[in-house]
């Protein structure tokens, strides 16, 4: 039986050590951040809440506002085939047409 195999050599210059970038405060963007953290401050964390709720208060006005304008068109076009039936029902009779 013949003696394994020695393993590569790894010069130690090769080895990489992990870089962490240095990551700022995204509110405030002086800051430096440590570890886990996602804001400097208790000030920032604030403010970033006070973003994220001002950001999903304009996506819901965008979105109530397109409702809105949808049921305006089909009220608009509701109105119209109300009128149009009004005017299929009163012209075989020979009545005026009904006025709401």
């Amino acid at each position: 039986m013949s003696a394994p195999l020695p393993g590569p050599q790894v010069p130690a210059s090769a080895v990489r050590t992990p870089v962490v970038a240095s990551r700022t405060c995204s509110v405030c963007l002086k800051n430096p951040l440590q570890g886990e953290q996602t804001a400097c401050s208790p000030a920032c964390r604030r403010e970033r809440s006070r973003q994220r709720v001002a950001e999903r208060q304009q996506l819901r006005d965008a979105e109530v506002l397109a409702l809105l304008e949808h049921a305006e068109r089909l009220e608009g076009r509701a109105a119209e085939l109300r009128g149009q039936a009004r005017r299929r029902l009163a012209a075989p009779l020979g009545l005026p047409e009904a006025k709401r």
